[in-house]
């Protein structure tokens, strides 16, 4: 977002409190920055070019969020993931999108299956190819949504987008700790495997299946971390 943007949405409505709207791109922002990145309400006011009040306001929202804290007078830094907040969410998604995979294996349309299938392809091209991080956590993200989303229960839907900004830094710290260890092709199998027994209508087996992935993602956080506190 820049002041271009600023102004576009002053002008589709007069009455908009630009702090939300710059509260909304820190929120997309989010997704994007890593742990102990700098944040400089100064730098993001003269970026939008407007004044620092709602630039404050809105970082001030961030900060209630947890996902930023301070550490200086000077700037906020993007939190990390603490392990505890690892397990809950994992914990969380296990049962959400276990469910909604369950549902979804009775309930998902063709189109939705053919979205599913394109996700799959970008998880697969160059092979052999380390997952470039940004790509990878898209993709993983549009994967996941679209199984919620095809469970086509709006209440499930709503308990997911509750936990969907803690999962852009639970995905970004998984990156961090592990994806240099992992290959296009790993991830693809892991998906493949959703994919079929969505397609094949097998409810338990796409619930075990996505349950699988969760844990193997959780699992691999937990012993990065283990190898980052010793050095490994």
């Amino acid at each position: 977002m820049d002041k271009l943007d600023i102004e576009e949405c002053k002008k589709e409505n007069p009455f908009i409190v630009l702090a939300d709207v710059i509260y909304k791109h820190l929120k997309i922002m989010q997704g994007l920055l890593l742990p102990g990145d700098k944040i400089v309400e100064s730098k993001i006011a003269q970026q939008l070019d407007v004044s620092r009040t709602p630039v404050n306001i809105a970082l001030n929202r961030a900060l209630k969020d947890g996902w930023l804290e301070r550490r200086s007078k000077r700037f906020l830094t993007v939190r990390k993931i603490s392990p505890q907040e690892c397990f809950y969410l994992y914990e969380a998604r296990k049962f959400l999108e276990g469910q909604a995979a369950y549902l979804a294996a009775k309930r998902i349309t063709k189109a939705e299956l053919m979205g599913l299938k394109e996700i799959l392809l970008n998880f697969r091209k160059g092979n052999d190819e380390p997952i470039d991080d940004e790509l990878f956590c898209k993709n993983d993200e549009r994967f996941h949504d679209l199984i919620v989303k095809a469970a086509h229960n709006d209440y499930i839907s709503e308990m997911y987008k509750r936990i969907k900004p803690d999962l852009q830094r639970y995905r970004y710290h998984y990156k961090q700790l592990i994806i240099e260890r992992n290959t296009n092709e790993n991830v693809y199998m892991y998906h493949y495997s959703i994919y079929l027994a969505l397609k094949s209508r097998l409810s338990v087996v796409a619930k075990d299946e996505i349950e699988s992935d969760i844990s193997s993602m959780h699992g691999m956080i937990f012993a990065g971390n283990i190898l980052a506190k010793f050095n490994l």
